[in-house]
């Protein structure tokens, strides 16, 4: 079982805050807490690289799911060797990467 908050999540571009002006990483429009907040910086609303960040983190609940479906219909001894478009680093590489978004990359 996941520790991260369930997904979806949602990315609300270009919020104001307190003080200041960001991007916010929300589970839905009723929830209070963000899972992130990025902030925006003094007249650089709508920045490329802030507003890309956002949607990427937004979207990571719905990538770790979509892999492990894939991973799991993979098995590396049966199936790997006889996909062309898979070979065992990339096998590896997800494998590293399903680790590192659970946490267990140490």
């Amino acid at each position: 079982m996941n520790k991260h908050t369930p997904g979806p999540w949602k990315a609300h571009l270009n919020v104001p805050t307190a003080r200041i002006e960001g991007h916010i990483i929300k589970v839905d429009d009723d929830v209070e807490c963000p899972i992130a907040s990025l902030w925006v910086g003094g007249g650089t609303e709508g920045k490329p690289r802030q507003k890309a960040n956002a949607t990427l983190i937004a979207a990571a609940p719905d990538m770790l799911e979509a892999l492990e479906e894939l991973m799991g219909a993979i098995t590396l001894e049966e199936d790997l060797f006889r996909c062309d478009d898979l070979d065992r680093a990339d096998y590896c590489r997800a494998t590293a990467a399903i680790a590192k978004a659970k946490g267990n990359d140490e």
